[in-house]
């Protein structure tokens, strides 16, 4: 009697260790599934711009940022090469500002960014803001170039 209670005991402790075994497996694949998913659409969320001008005017534009902006901003507008200088790719906040703000600041200065305005055309500051609109995902020019609206360049480019 007592030699079959102890191996109903142990079927059940073995029925419960399976049990726990199953359910972890569950929750590895949910959360493997959940990781891929947001993985694939971090993937699609983050699909670089198409240049929105001519491939001259991006020229133009990375050799004016080599020049004058990748000492602070970082080569690809990574930022913080100097502390104050923010990147202007995708992972702060340059793209929430429409065109004609970034031609201001670039022109007149900022807070802690030196004016350009007499050492660059106009049609150079154009040039470089395409040129690093191109570190931008499709969404996050897409909603620049929608504020841009209300605050386009002040004199357009002649390219």
């Amino acid at each position: 009697m007592a030699s079959k209670k102890a191996g109903k005991r142990i079927e059940a402790r073995e029925k419960k260790k399976k049990q726990k075994r199953m359910a972890m497996l569950k929750n590895v694949a949910v959360f493997i599934i959940i990781a891929l998913g947001l993985y694939f659409l971090s993937q699609s969320s983050t699909k670089l711009a198409e240049p929105i001008a001519q491939a001259s005017v991006i020229s133009t534009g990375a050799q004016v940022y080599a020049d004058t902006c990748a000492a602070c901003h970082g080569e690809s507008g990574e930022g913080h090469v100097i502390p104050e200088a923010p990147s202007l790719d995708s992972k702060e906040h340059a793209w929430h500002h429409p065109d004609g703000q970034l031609q201001e600041i670039i022109s007149q200065g900022g807070p802690t960014m030196p004016a350009f305005g007499d050492q660059l055309t106009n049609d150079e500051i154009f040039a470089v803001i395409r040129y690093f609109q191109t570190f931008w995902t499709e969404d996050h020019l897409s909603s620049q170039q929608s504020s841009s609206a209300n605050s386009p360049f002040v004199l357009e480019s002649s390219e």
